[in-house]
This record gives structure tokens, C-alpha cells and sequence, in this order.
């Protein structure tokens, strides 16, 4: 049988390994770390499937039509800035 020596022994250990994991500094380590990850996980994965989608449309023959009629609409709208330069004097 084991002795209470070495049962108070190791419980003492056990306390003592608990006290160090439950620090606040510790939390507050685990905490950061756990949200950059998580902040890091959700970027991945958006990334991935806005790549996904865009190759799948990209394939798509539609899509060329959609792209030059954005293409022909903007060049047609879109307001065309005209800078005038001052002449330099002429002597």
C-alpha cells in the first residue's frame, strides 16, 4: 500500500502545478493567444472560399459577358476628369 507520506506528497505536487496553470498571467496568455488564432482561422478560411468562388465563377462563360458589360458601363459613366494647365507666358 502507499503511505500518507507520499500521498500528501503528490497532492501537495498536483496543488502546486494547479496554482502555476491558473495564474492570471497565464490566463491572460491563453486567452490572447486563443482569439489571434481564432482571428487567424476565420481570415484562412474566408480566403479560401472567396478563392473558391471566384475560380468557379471565373470558369463559368456568363461570367465574361457580366465582366465586359461592368467593363462597358463604367467606361460609358464614368466621369472623365480634364485638368487644364496653365500656358506659361510667352515673351
Amino acid at each position: 500500500m502507499i503511505d500518507d507520506d507520499k500521498i500528501l506528497e503528490e497532492l501537495k505536487k498536483i496543488n502546486h502545478n494547479l496554482e502555476i496553470q491558473n495564474s492570471s498571467f497565464k490566463r491572460a496568455g491563453r486567452a490572447f493567444s486563443n482569439g489571434i488564432f481564432t482571428a487567424l482561422g476565420y481570415i484562412f478560411g474566408t480566403v479560401v472560399v472567396a478563392a473558391l468562388i471566384i475560380y468557379i465563377l471565373s470558369r463559368l462563360s456568363f461570367t465574361k459577358d457580366i465582366i465586359q458589360s461592368v467593363n462597358d458601363f463604367t467606361q460609358k459613366y464614368s466621369p472623365s476628369v480634364q485638368i487644364s494647365q496653365p500656358l506659361p507666358d510667352q515673351p
